[in-house]
C-alpha cells in the first residue's frame, strides 16, 4: 500500500461538518499523478486513471487459427467439472454495459480474476472482428495479469499473446476511473464542454449530501447504459455494495469517464499506448471543480454556498446572482479551482502506466 494512515496530518477540508479525523500521507512510490492543495494544510491526492472497463475486438483471419480457438471454447464451454470457467451471457455483464452485448457463438468468462474477463469468439455478424475480448481489469494484480493472458494463450493455442494484441486490438469502449483521495465529492462540481445542452442527473445520500452526479448524452435517454461521465463517492458505493474499502476509512471520490466508439474513433491498443497525435486528449471536454482548492479572501461561507449555488442553478445561474464585483471575483476563483485540481493533460499521459499494466508489459 502507497498510503500510509497517520493522526498527524490535517485532516481533509470538508463542507458537511463532521471532521474525519484520519488523514494520508503520500509516499513516493504509490502511482498518485498528482497532488494539489486544497486549503487548511489539506491536500488531494489524484491517482493514476485506471480502465474499469474495456472492449477490444481483434481480427482472425487465418482459417485454421478460427477453427482451433472455436474447438477450445466449444471444450471449455462443455467441461462443466471445471471451476475457472463458465459459458458467458448477457447476465455477467454491468449494467451499464448491457447495451454492448454483442452475440458470438462462442464464450466463456473466467470466474477465477476479480472484476470481468470474458473470452468471445465466432461473431454471428461478418461486421464484427472474429475475436472479442471484454475485461474489467481495474482491480487486476500482476498474477491475475499473468494468468488471462494464459488463459487467452490456450485458447488460442499460444497464436495469439499481449503483443498481438497490443498490436492489431481495436478498441470498442474503454471506461476510464480516476481516483480522488481525501475528498468529499459534496466539494466537487462536474461538467462538460459542448455546443451541445446536455441533461445530467444528482443523486443524494441519507445525510442530504451528493453521492454521485452524471453528465447524460446528447439528446439521448438518461440510463445506466449511455452516461458519459460522472463522479461518486466511492467508499459510499463499496459500503453500500458490502465490497472490502481499497483505501481503508479515507475519503474516496471516482470520477468516471466511458468512450466507447462514437467518441473514440478508430483508436487501436498501439495508438493509444504510444498517444499517437491521431488519438486525441479525450479528458479535455470535462471540467472538474473543488471548491475547496481556491477560497476568495474575505468571502468566507459564501463561496461555498456559490458552489451548491452553481450545483442547482448552474454556474451562469448561480454567477448572476452575485453583484458586478462579487461575479468577477467569484469567476475567477472558480477558473482557478479548476485549475488546482484538473489536470486533464498530465491524467492523459498518465493512462499509458496501467495500460502497459494490464498488458503485463513494464
Amino acid at each position: 500500500m502507497g498510503f500510509t494512515i497517520t493522526n498527524k496530518v490535517p485532516p481533509p477540508a470538508s463542507n458537511k461538518g463532521e471532521v474525519n479525523n484520519v488523514a494520508i500521507k503520500c509516499m513516493h512510490q504509490f502511482n498518485a499523478c498528482y497532488v494539489y492543495n486544497r486549503g487548511s494544510d489539506s491536500e488531494g491526492y489524484v491517482l493514476d486513471p485506471r480502465i474499469d472497463f474495456l472492449i477490444i475486438t481483434v481480427p482472425v483471419t487465418d482459417r485454421i487459427i478460427q477453427g482451433l480457438i472455436g474447438v477450445n471454447l466449444t471444450y471449455m464451454q462443455m467441461d462443466e467439472s471445471e471451476p475457472d470457467w463458465v459459458t458467458f451471457n448477457k447476465s455477467h455483464l454491468p449494467k451499464k454495459a448491457k447495451g454492448y452485448y454483442q452475440k458470438y457463438t462462442h464464450g466463456v468468462k473466467i470466474n477465477s480474476l476479480p472484476g470481468l474477463a470474458v473470452i468471445q469468439a465466432k461473431p454471428n455478424s461478418d461486421t464484427h472482428n472474429f475475436l472479442k475480448l471484454t475485461i474489467v481489469p481495474s482491480r487486476w494484480t500482476a498474477s491475475d495479469v499473468d494468468k488471462f493472458w494464459s488463459y487467452l494463450s490456450e485458447v488460442t493455442g499460444t497464436t495469439i499473446d499481449a503483443d498481438y494484441i497490443l498490436e492489431f486490438g481495436n478498441i470498442r469502449r474503454i471506461d476510464w476511473a480516476i481516483d480522488y483521495l481525501n475528498v468529499d465529492i459534496s466539494d466537487f462540481l462536474l461538467q462538460k464542454y459542448s455546443k451541445h445542452k446536455r441533461k445530467s442527473i444528482s443523486y443524494y445520500g441519507t445525510e442530504g449530501g451528493v453521492e454521485t452526479h452524471y453528465i447524460g448524452p446528447n439528446g439521448q435517454k438518461l440510463s445506466p447504459q449511455n452516461f458519459k461521465a460522472y463522479i461518486y463517492d466511492k467508499k459510499a458505493s463499496a459500503i453500500e455494495k458490502g465490497h472490502a474499502l481499497e483505501f481503508g476509512e479515507l475519503l474516496h471520490m471516482r470520477l468516471e469517464i466511458r468512450l466507447n466508439k462514437t467518441n473514440l474513433g478508430k483508436v487501436t491498443m498501439k495508438s493509444l499506448m504510444i498517444l499517437s497525435g491521431k488519438v486525441k486528449n479525450r479528458f479535455l471536454p470535462y471540467k472538474l471543480t473543488d471548491f475547496f482548492a481556491a477560497n476568495p479572501e474575505g468571502v468566507g461561507a459564501q463561496w461555498h454556498m456559490f458552489g451548491d449555488s452553481c450545483k442547482v442553478r448552474g454556474v451562469d445561474g448561480a454567477l448572476n446572482l452575485l453583484s458586478k464585483d462579487e461575479r468577477s471575483t467569484f469567476k475567477e476563483a472558480l477558473e482557478n479551482a479548476q485549475q488546482i485540481c484538473w489536470k486533464p493533460d498530465k491524467l492523459w499521459q498518465s493512462t499509458r502506466y496501467h495500460l502497459k499494466h494490464i498488458l503485463g508489459k513494464k
